[in-house]
């Protein structure tokens, strides 16, 4: 299913809300299942809306540089876009129930990915095994490794990162 900013977040309420917003939104959408669009005016120069650099094609700088107050949200669908690559997405479904955030998709038993949209610790109710714990900042795009944590319980979970946060748990290779 395809989740797009000309149905679901239109232009008007994207630059209301923020950049911080438009993240979310991406990361929401795609821990439950969906695909984002974004319905990008590139270099369509329209008042209030969008103002990129060189859109007149008689001008040198044509084409130079789209808007960049919607980089935030360009950037998010593509670090999504590579989480999408890391993980097993034939396999995962929406569990929302499995994570206090709401936010999770899972294949229990063999990978959780969680969204944490505000700052905080968390929970993820996990099937028995050990599973490597591995961050993501969405505003950045850093990682950072946390070691192991045991299944068969909801442990609790601080992100490493200011702000939002994703988490990937999967399980270990045996030794």
């Amino acid at each position: 299913m395809v989740n797009d900013t000309d149905h679901s977040f239109y232009w008007i309420a994207l630059k209301k809300e923020g950049p911080a917003a438009q993240q979310a939104w991406v990361w929401k959408s795609f821990l439950r299942g969906l695909q984002t669009l974004f319905m990008d005016p590139y270099l369509d120069k329209r008042p209030k809306r969008n103002d990129p650099i060189g859109t007149d094609p008689r001008d040198a700088n044509f084409g130079v540089a789209v808007d960049p107050y919607w980089e935030t949200i360009r950037k998010a669908m593509g670090r999504t876009l590579m989480i999408a690559q890391k993980v097993n997405l034939a396999t995962m479904t929406p569990q929302n129930a499995l994570s206090s955030t709401t936010y999770c998709l899972a294949d229990p038993g063999s990978e959780y990915l969680v969204y944490q949209p505000k700052p905080g610790s968390f929970t993820v109710t996990l099937a028995a095994g050990s599973y490597l714990v591995e961050w993501f900042d969405p505003t950045t795009g850093a990682t950072a490794t946390a070691g192991t944590v045991i299944g068969g319980q909801a442990p609790n979970f601080t992100p490493p990162f200011q702000g939002d946060a994703v988490l990937y748990l999967h399980v270990a290779p045996a030794r």
